[in-house]
C-alpha cells in the first residue's frame, strides 16, 4: 500500500503512488518485450514490463500511463498482434457484468465476433493499431475473412420508441414498438436471418409476433451501400429495457453458405 505521511513525503505529488501491474497470460507472446505498446478501446494506455515464460504459458506484465484506468470484466482477453519491429497488446476489457476474478487476463478464443471487432477498430483510423490489425486480418485466408469482412460492414442504432395499441390474446396489454436503423457499408448484399434482444443482464427479451407486421423475427435482406428501418415489438415496457441485439447474417451472392453472428450495443 502506498500511504501519504506528511513528515516523511514517502509518497510525493510529483511522482504519485506506482500502480502495480497487470498480467495478461497468453499461449504465444511473440515479438512482445519490455516497452511494447498496449491498447485497450483502441487506445494506447500502457507498456509492457516484462514478457517471461510461466509454465506453458507466457506472462505478460504491463502498467496503465498516468491518467489511465481499466475495469476488467469476467469476460476480459488479450491478445497480440504485429506491430513494426515487434508486437502490440490489444486489451479486450469485456462487457460483463462481474469483474475479472485476481487472475491473469486470458488469451482471446479466436471466433467471428472478435474478428468483426477487430475489423472495425481497422476501419476507425490509420493509426499504428490500424495498422497492426490490418496486418493480422490480411494473414487470414480468404475463405476465413470473407464473411467476417461482410459482417463489418455492418452497424445498427437505435432510432426511437413507439406504443403500440393492444392486440387480443397476443399483445392483451399493448406493448412498445423498437425501431432500429441498419446499415450495409459493403459491397454486397446481407441477409439478416435472426435477431435476438438482451437487456443489461444478458437476459433475452422475447419478441411479441402480432400477425401482418413485417419485424425482426422475419429474415430481411439489405442491398448493398443501403440503409433500412426495421422494427421490433416487445410486450408492456421491454423495449426501453433492450440494450443489446445479436444478429446473424448470411451473404447469398459473396460468400455463398457463409454466415457470422454479430452483437451491437444499442
Amino acid at each position: 500500500m502506498c500511504r501519504v505521511i506528511p513528515q516523511l513525503l514517502m509518497c510525493s505529488l510529483a511522482l504519485g503512488c506506482a500502480k502495480p501491474p497487470i498480467h495478461v497470460a497468453l499461449d504465444s507472446a511473440g515479438g512482445l518485450a519490455k516497452g511494447s505498446r498496449v491498447y485497450a478501446a483502441g487506445v494506447a494506455v500502457g507498456e509492457v514490463e516484462s514478457v517471461r515464460v510461466d509454465g506453458v504459458q507466457a506472462d505478460v506484465a504491463f502498467t496503465l500511463r498516468p491518467g489511465h484506468t481499466l475495469s476488467l470484466r469476467a469476460d476480459a482477453c488479450a491478445m497480440s498482434l504485429p506491430d513494426e519491429g515487434g508486437s502490440l497488446l490489444l486489451l479486450f476489457p469485456g462487457k460483463d457484468l462481474e469483474r475479472l476474478s485476481p487472475r491473469a487476463v486470458p488469451g482471446c478464443e479466436p471466433g467471428e465476433q472478435r474478428l468483426v471487432t477487430l475489423r472495425q477498430l481497422a476501419n476507425a483510423g490509420g493509426d499504428a493499431l490500424s495498422q497492426s490489425i490490418q496486418r493480422f486480418l490480411g494473414g487470414l485466408s480468404p475463405r476465413d475473412a470473407g464473411p467476417l469482412e461482410a459482417c463489418g460492414s455492418l452497424s445498427v442504432s437505435r432510432l426511437r420508441v413507439e406504443q403500440v395499441s393492444a392486440v387480443p390474446l397476443l399483445l392483451p396489454s399493448g406493448g412498445k414498438r423498437l425501431w432500429l436503423s441498419v446499415e450495409n457499408r459493403g459491397e454486397s448484399p446481407v441477409s439478416l436471418d435472426t435477431a435476438t434482444f438482451l437487456d443489461a443482464r444478458g437476459t433475452i427479451a422475447a419478441q411479441a409476433h402480432v400477425p401482418e407486421e413485417a419485424d425482426l423475427f422475419m429474415s430481411i435482406s439489405i442491398p448493398a451501400h443501403t440503409r433500412r428501418e426495421v422494427s421490433a415489438i416487445f410486450a408492456g415496457t421491454k423495449a426501453n429495457q433492450v440494450s443489446a441485439v445479436e444478429m446473424k447474417a448470411s451473404f447469398p451472392d459473396s460468400a455463398p453458405g457463409g454466415a457470422c453472428s454479430v452483437r451491437w450495443p444499442l
